[in-house]
């Protein structure tokens, strides 16, 4: 199951990896655009944070 109301309109605008940090972790940023529930696009974002052994996300929101 889709979170996104119409997935085939997900557009990808941007996405940003930190550097590894003392804990291991990378933090990544990603921006998109996507169709909201009245038809027009609208910007959205995702961060997560990734282990650096196994890429593992280890949070996101």
């Amino acid at each position: 199951m889709s979170l996104m109301g119409n997935p085939d309109s997900f557009d990808h605008v941007q996405t940003t990896i930190e550097p590894v940090d003392a804990a291991g972790q990378h933090r990544v940023f990603m921006r998109y655009r996507a169709e909201n529930k009245f038809g027009g696009m609208s910007l959205g974002a995702v961060e997560a944070t990734l282990d650096n052994t196994d890429c593992t996300p280890t949070s996101m929101s």
